[in-house]
């Protein structure tokens, strides 16, 4: 009720409490510093996708964030959320991503995110990064970035498309810190703001690279999203 009082909830509040509520009982296999959940290790065979929101490195601020999903069985395997600069994130996401199968790691390219994607790109030479590729329906042309790229369109589409696999049970969320964000998401005359929402960001960032085929060689890792 109080969540329903301040404000037009984006996801299915009463859901969230159910999911909430059912993980009463789930305890991560590993705790690092409660800030790095690991609740399934790497299976051999598996593909893995990853989502990262990338903040500052400020105490006071945002904190950096990925998650890792098992494309086969949908599950949040590793939740994370901390405070380290952005070329430190880089390291932090080359091991879990490497460990994790070499997973399809997509990184919010905005502000902070570039100094991320230049150590995983240049100085750790990380192969199997997300690029978007947008394509402009009036020109017909196509640019090609390295990383994700949170627009006003690319935004509401990863929260729909977010919100969608949610209520059709098509994730399955394991960290219940995700669940408590989610719950604070608010519409608010046809906005929406995920300031300090950043495992939200992070997962519906992962969400996306779910709707991609595993690549088939090392050599063609585009992606592409369409008109946004």
């Amino acid at each position: 009720q109080a969540f329903l009082a301040s404000g037009t909830p984006y996801f299915d509040i009463q859901l969230l409490y159910i999911e909430k509520e059912k993980l009463n009982n789930t305890v991560p296999l590993e705790n690092i510093r409660d800030e790095i959940h690991i609740y399934e290790y790497p299976q051999k065979g598996h593909e893995y996708v990853v989502g990262s929101d990338v903040a500052e490195g400020l105490e006071e601020g945002d904190k950096s964030t990925f998650v890792i999903i098992d494309r086969e069985t949908k599950k949040t395997v590793v939740t994370a959320e901390y405070t380290v600069k952005p070329d430190e994130h880089g390291n932090i996401l080359y091991k879990y991503a490497s460990e994790y199968n070499n997973a399809l790691l997509g990184v919010e390219r905005n502000n902070h995110g570039h100094s991320t994607l230049n150590t995983l790109e240049k100085t750790l030479e990380y192969e199997n990064l997300f690029h978007m590729i947008r394509y402009n329906t009036k020109t017909k042309e196509e640019t090609e970035k390295l990383g994700w790229e949170t627009t006003a369109q690319s935004k509401f589409l990863m929260l729909d498309e977010l919100d969608t696999a949610h209520r059709n049970e098509a994730l399955i969320i394991l960290d219940k810190r995700i669940i408590d964000q989610m719950m604070t998401v608010q519409k608010e005359d046809g906005k929406v703001s995920v300031n300090g929402k950043d495992l939200v960001v992070a997962l519906a960032i992962a969400n996306q690279l779910l709707k991609y085929e595993p690549r088939l060689t090392g050599i063609d890792i585009r992606r592409k999203i369409i008109g946004v």
